[in-house]
């Protein structure tokens, strides 16, 4: 792009949004395309050149007109690998993967077979599907990262999760809260189930953003791929634990915001493939779910509670919801340390059914409560 020159009467628009839309097909955002190009080009390439808050103006105004998604050309992004039928089998009409990297059609009889044939790819049938986005939230101390973690398990081993058949795969597991103190769960796993080989799981005790697109994406990328080529097997799940922790400096109440994370975890999903799962926090008020702006909730293919002991499918995009499922904690003593000091850690053990208590708002929570020291008042 060294010679492109933004001549005023000459194509000099043409030529900024061209070169805008390129910045942005490596996956920088309109405010960092500006910057790049206001450091290594219009000085010396437009004439005159352009104010530097009305060319900030002119890249964002384009963002709704670009061809391809934010990133298409990164190195990393890998956007080729979005899974599909395979272009060219005998008698397939479905769209080559090639031409998903932007928009796309398909006829009419095309959406009629995939109503049975194409639309359910389950990861752990009845829970989570392949290549979608679910969030795991509950209270604190709840078992939240306990069940994610057994979930991963299962998927990392290729063994049925509590009787429900799995599709499993690599595993990347993103500690980004516990950091180093993962170590402890994953021995308690490892003392719990006594694998015979070790479970296709990579841990990323680390903290990640992702709010950023510019920060942490492309490398988290570039370490999944790492971790294909070691295990030699493609990821089926990548776990974001928790969803505060890879928010970077984004605001999680913010619909702008959240909408800045969720579409890095869908670059994660286009990329890889891979379902992607965010452990997460309920709000104030247990009765509106998982913490922060509704735009997670709206994105969201899978939401799972987790509360009491219990494992509570809220929502389900596609397919019916199952039914509620109870888990005790189960302490594991995983020895002595070197300073000496005694080492346990939880694993969780799924059964019964299990019914949830009702989940009352703070204002129905303070009428009720005179009701319930009365006799005949209910009982919460």
């Amino acid at each position: 792009e060294d010679s492109a020159d933004g001549i005023e009467g000459c194509s000099g628009r043409e030529v900024t949004k061209h070169l805008l839309f390129r910045l942005g097909d490596f996956g920088l955002s309109a405010s960092k395309a500006v910057d790049v190009l206001c450091e290594h080009w219009h000085a010396e390439k437009a004439s005159p050149p352009w104010d530097y808050d009305e060319l900030l103006d002119f890249a964002e105004g384009l963002e709704g007109s670009r061809e391809g998604p934010l990133g298409c050309d990164h190195p990393l992004a890998g956007f080729s690998r979005v899974d599909g039928v395979e272009s060219g089998a005998e008698g397939s009409t479905t769209t080559p993967p090639e031409a998903r990297k932007r928009l796309f059609w398909r006829p009419w009889e095309e959406s009629v077979d995939r109503a049975l044939n194409g639309t359910s790819r389950p990861l752990i049938k009845g829970y989570l599907d392949k290549g979608e986005m679910s969030v795991m939230y509950g209270e604190s101390n709840t078992g939240k990262t306990c069940v994610a973690l057994d979930f991963a398990y299962h998927i990392a081993t290729n063994r049925p999760w509590n009787g429900r058949a799995v599709d499993g795969g690599l595993v990347i597991y993103v500690a980004a809260e516990a950091g180093e103190s993962i170590n402890a769960r994953i021995a308690a796993l490892q003392a719990h189930y006594s694998p015979a080989q070790p479970p296709a799981l990579a841990v990323v005790p680390c903290l990640v953003d992702l709010y950023n697109p510019n920060a942490h994406l492309a490398e988290l990328l570039e370490l999944i791929a790492k971790a294909e080529g070691h295990y030699g097997k493609k990821a089926a799940l990548v776990v974001l634990d928790t969803l505060a922790r890879v928010m970077g400096g984004g605001d999680e109440n913010a619909a702008k915001d959240m909408g800045m994370l969720v579409g890095s975890v869908d670059k994660i999903r286009v990329a890889t493939g891979a379902h992607t799962m965010l452990v997460h926090h309920s709000g104030k008020n247990k009765a509106n779910g998982a913490r922060g702006s509704s735009a997670l909730r709206a994105a969201t293919d899978t939401e799972i509670e987790i509360e009491g002991g219990g494992i509570r499918v809220k929502k389900q995009r596609s397919g019916e919801i199952v039914k509620d499922l109870g888990f005790r904690l189960r302490v594991i003593d995983l020895g002595t340390s070197k300073a000496g000091d005694s080492v346990t850690s939880c694993v969780i053990e799924a059964g019964a059914t299990v019914a949830f208590g009702p989940q009352l708002t703070h204002e129905q929570r303070d009428w009720a409560a005179p009701l319930a020291e009365r006799p005949w008042g209910p009982r919460w």
